[in-house]
């Protein structure tokens, strides 16, 4: 059995950001852990990357729950599929599909 991962991201509308995880996640074991605090962009200080079993699903639902894509879906030789999106808080995330050898 895969281990959870467990991310937490901030959020000045609690609400609004568990309910924009729970839509875009739903099928994967993330845990998501939501802390109530106003953050810039730019004090953003790091970026997760999440390991997801469909990319371009993901990037869709990501789309339809109102956060943006920032880098669109790009090829790793050797590594597989990497995109960034941007949730309806700020948070910058990134996600990554596996090549499967």
């Amino acid at each position: 059995m895969k281990q959870s991962d467990i991310i937490q991201f901030n959020a000045k509308n609690t609400l609004r950001a568990k309910k924009f995880y729970t839509d875009v996640f739903h099928t994967n074991n993330i845990g998501v852990n939501i802390v109530e605090r106003d953050i810039s962009q730019t004090e953003q200080l790091t970026v997760d990357i999440i390991d997801v079993p469909d990319i371009d699903f993901l990037l869709h639902k990501v789309k339809s729950n109102g956060g943006s894509i920032t880098v669109p879906k790009i090829h790793i030789p050797s590594v597989g599929y990497l995109a960034y999106f941007v949730d309806t808080e700020g948070n910058i995330v990134g996600v990554v599909e596996k090549d499967h050898h």
